[in-house]
């Protein structure tokens, strides 16, 4: 992925959280740095997505959170690919919140929603870039 879809991947992530209702407002500062205005239920999602990123690195590469993806779908993976088994609640919560988003099909658009929440500070700008 280049950085021109890697953007792109981020501004789609960070716009379909305004749609639905997990941020207030989005917006990219001069430095480059992604500024969240968290809702409520958004902030909530982001630290629990943030832990998720953690634990199966998700930021681990830039087909990561696509792969994690597939395996909450129950594809088949690529060979090589594997992640730790996946609880049903912690599966549950990702499919939701990437419906939620409209990321679906979206490769970069998980890849940008992982990366906008794990670099997310409460009440400062995102860290994300």
């Amino acid at each position: 992925m280049d950085a021109m879809e890697a953007n792109d991947g981020f501004e789609r992530a960070a716009i379909r959280m305004v749609t639905a209702g997990w941020l207030t407002a989005y917006s990219v500062a001069p430095d480059g740095l992604h500024q969240l205005e968290w809702k409520r239920e958004g902030a909530q999602n982001a630290m629990l997505l943030k832990d998720l990123g953690g634990k199966f690195g998700l930021r681990d590469g830039a087909g990561a959170a696509k792969h994690f993806h597939m395996a909450c779908c129950r594809m088949k993976l690529p060979d090589g690919v594997d992640f730790p088994a996946l609880d049903g609640e912690a599966r549950e919560f990702w499919l939701r919140c990437v419906r939620d988003l409209d990321l679906e099909n979206d490769h970069d658009g998980l890849n940008g929603m992982i990366h906008l929440v794990s670099g997310w500070l409460p009440d400062q700008p995102s860290g994300a870039e």
